[in-house]
């Protein structure tokens, strides 16, 4: 080997340490377990390539000496934030059984967790509400605190003081009525009032609970249709009871307390005062099905059932309540899910 080589091979030692050299200064205060096992291969690398001359090697050399231009992953993500959003309102809408009138001030918002229906607000009144901690948030009044209506979280379960069914309003609803607040429900809806007992507050939600639309309404689309009402019912074959109201029930519906307080019974049987159970008053938080019967006692049409109470102590009772005498109904048909 001539001295002309090998000082090629000292100048290729010479400048191949430099960069060794160099990366390392450059990597000073990161050196963690994947620095060292780079700078490791690197001098593995520089002593291949002295005993064999590989070019190639020289390159992968240079190559990972070079400082990576690719950034890390992000370690987290951000949450989209769930909004509101308005829409300009039509003048008026025509359905099957009336025309709703939209004042020309209003706007229509919706809600992406309600996302088939629209509210139609008045923006004197209604606000959306900052909805970056809370995605159930919705509309807040501008002139009355603590008075919103807010997308129900399904998480939350209360025990309602009421529960009742509501025609009042071109939806039909069922109402839970707790002490703050009332819940509007449909099969694909619900609805928190925040201050709803409070006068003012509930006549400001009002217009907006009668003026909701079906988006598909509020592009062209059909109406919703009115359930039939449980008196287009034919009479019950083969039962019959001398003075008294027609029945409207059948065995498997659902039924709500129409009076002031009716009374559970173990028998079907008013002047039995042992066969008592309990007294339930009218919207009693309770679901009532219907499980046996009926049986006539004139002028009392009575039907076995089944009482889920809510709440924590609730209770379950077997029983028979009373649908009818000769002049009123004191238990009506339920539609829970229509």
């Amino acid at each position: 080997m001539n001295n002309r080589y090998i000082k090629t091979i000292w100048l290729l030692v010479s400048f191949l340490l430099f960069i060794v050299f160099f990366t390392s200064c450059q990597q000073s205060g990161t050196t963690d377990e994947k620095t060292n096992i780079q700078d490791n291969q690197i001098i593995l690398n520089t002593l291949a390539a002295i005993q064999t001359e590989n070019s190639s090697l020289k390159t992968e050399i240079m190559q990972m000496s070079q400082p990576s231009s690719t950034s890390n992953p992000p370690t987290s993500t951000q949450e989209k934030t769930v909004t509101a959003t308005l829409y300009p309102s039509p003048s008026s809408t025509s359905f099957a059984r009336s025309t709703l009138i939209i004042p020309g001030n209003s706007i229509t918002a919706t809600h992406p967790k309600a996302v088939d229906y629209l509210f139609i607000i008045d923006p004197e009144i209604w606000a959306i509400e900052d909805q970056s901690n809370e995605s159930f948030q919705f509309l807040e009044n501008k002139n009355i605190e603590d008075c919103r209506i807010s997308i129900t979280n399904p998480e939350v379960i209360d025990n309602p003081n009421k529960i009742f069914k509501s025609n009042e309003f071109r939806l039909q609803w069922i109402i839970e009525e707790y002490e703050n607040y009332s819940r509007f429900e449909r099969p694909d809806l619900s609805l928190d009032l925040i201050g709803f007992n409070i006068e003012d507050c509930g006549s400001d939600q009002k217009p907006v609970i009668q003026k909701i639309l079906k988006r598909n309404e509020y592009l062209g689309g059909p109406t919703i249709t009115p359930i039939p009402t449980i008196t287009d019912r034919p009479p019950l074959s083969g039962f019959t009871c001398p003075d008294t109201l027609t029945t409207r029930l059948r065995v498997g519906d659902y039924a709500t307390i129409s009076t002031d307080f009716l009374w559970l019974r173990k028998e079907p049987n008013p002047e039995n005062i042992s066969a008592e159970i309990k007294l339930y008053p009218q919207y009693a938080p309770v679901t009532i099905r219907i499980i046996g019967g009926p049986k006539c006692i004139s002028p009392f049409i009575y039907w076995e059932v089944e009482i889920i109470e809510n709440g924590e102590k609730a209770e379950i009772y077997t029983g028979w309540m009373a649908e009818s005498d000769g002049e009123n109904y004191f238990l009506e048909f339920w539609n829970p899910g229509w």
